[in-house]
């Protein structure tokens, strides 16, 4: 690890969330992510979306230690668990168990080293939990991304929306079991793409580029539809037809189920490329929306 550390360390053990710890500067007690606690037993654990975690690579070391592109791998208080190499909120990951983020915005003379250089946030976890420093490291020492870390440094910079979903018949009406059901979004960069941006660190620059690929749409009667397309608007000439592109059928009422209703939950795809650095890649995201749709029966009056 680095050996040119700051004269006084602030230690924040992740231990108490929401206690306000009394230091010469307050904080709150950041969320555990997921691969540092069990979301299950943990009320306070909020999980990290761990997606694709890259390719073969390794190794350890600080700032100034080998990058990682993936998998990547750290001792945790539930054993040795698989990690993201980069973080969007924590950073690059070190190979051993602390996650590195710049840090320009804390100020602290007293703790500055003698070179210049810059602060990081380093969080860390172990077995017998984790904690966060403020940490001085010179310059030529900080951490260096990879061209695959750089890339989900830059699709932090843009916003991946779920679907904004639309259907046929309205979520604020009603339709009839054995009816055609229309689902679709609306379409604009940020519910299916294309949408790009750029990202440089030390030299190195890497373009990403994401597009929606698919929409799973989960009916809520134990049906899940899946789409690779955003779907078709519905209009009313169309009548009672079926969606040429994206639809369900009821074949119950929903009048049985918890309010009368459906739920309905459309988890979109994205697919993100990316290159720069001499090399090139894929990852996905999810992002999911909800609604609700109530079915009813067709009443047949017989005399």
């Amino acid at each position: 690890m680095l050996s040119m550390v700051s004269r006084r360390l602030r230690v924040v053990p992740v231990l108490v969330v929401g206690a306000v710890l009394a230091t010469a500067f307050v904080v709150l007690g950041p969320a555990r992510p997921a691969y540092a606690c069990n979301p299950v037993t943990d009320p306070y654990c909020e999980g990290v979306e761990i997606e694709d975690p890259g390719h073969p690579g390794g190794g350890s070391g600080g700032p100034g230690g080998p990058s990682h592109s993936g998998p990547c791998y750290a001792d945790s208080q539930y054993g040795r668990v698989e990690v993201p190499c980069y973080d969007d909120d924590w950073g690059a990951y070190d190979g051993n168990n602390c996650w590195w983020r710049p840090a320009p915005e804390h100020k602290d003379p007293e703790g500055e080293g003698e070179q210049p250089g810059m602060w990081y946030r380093r969080y860390c976890i172990s077995p017998h939990g984790s904690y966060w420093i403020f940490q001085w490291v010179p310059d030529g020492a900080a951490p260096r991304l990879t061209p695959e870390q750089l890339a989900r440094r830059a699709l932090a910079s843009v916003r991946l929306l779920p679907a904004d979903i639309q259907m046929a018949p309205d979520p604020s009406g009603s339709g009839l079991v054995g009816l055609p059901v229309w689902m679709w979004t609306t379409v604009n960069p940020n519910t299916w793409g294309p949408i790009s941006a750029t990202d440089s660190d030390a030299g190195l620059t890497v373009t990403i580029t994401a597009r929606a690929a698919s929409i799973a749409w989960d009916m809520g009667d134990g049906h899940t539809v899946i789409c690779d397309n955003p779907g078709t608007p519905y209009e009313p000439r169309f009548g009672n037809r079926t969606s040429p592109t994206c639809g369900h059928v009821y074949t119950t009422p929903s009048r049985d189920r918890p309010g009368g209703v459906f739920p309905v939950t459309a988890t979109t795809t994205w697919r993100i490329t990316w290159s720069g650095g001499g090399e090139s890649g894929v990852f996905t995201v999810l992002r999911q929306s909800q609604t609700s749709v109530s079915i009813g029966e067709l009443q047949v009056v017989t005399e």
